[in-house]
């Protein structure tokens, strides 16, 4: 879990955030306008193969 630096296990609604980093979805992801991974991609507490932006579920967001 160090790797990552938004874990959510749920369902995400999305519209207008910036998240630094990686993130992992554990639902669904929806909304627009956000930007996933700014910054560095490599940050997070430890060296990781994750993706910068992992969705579990149905992925609808337009931004």
């Amino acid at each position: 879990m160090r790797e990552l630096n938004l874990i959510v296990f749920g369902n995400v609604h999305a519209n207008g955030q910036e998240v630094e980093g990686k993130s992992f979805i554990g639902g669904d992801l929806t909304g627009g306008g956000t930007n996933w991974g700014i910054g560095n991609g490599s940050q997070g507490a430890a060296v990781s193969d994750w993706r910068t932006l992992t969705v579990n579920g149905n992925n609808s967001n337009s931004g």
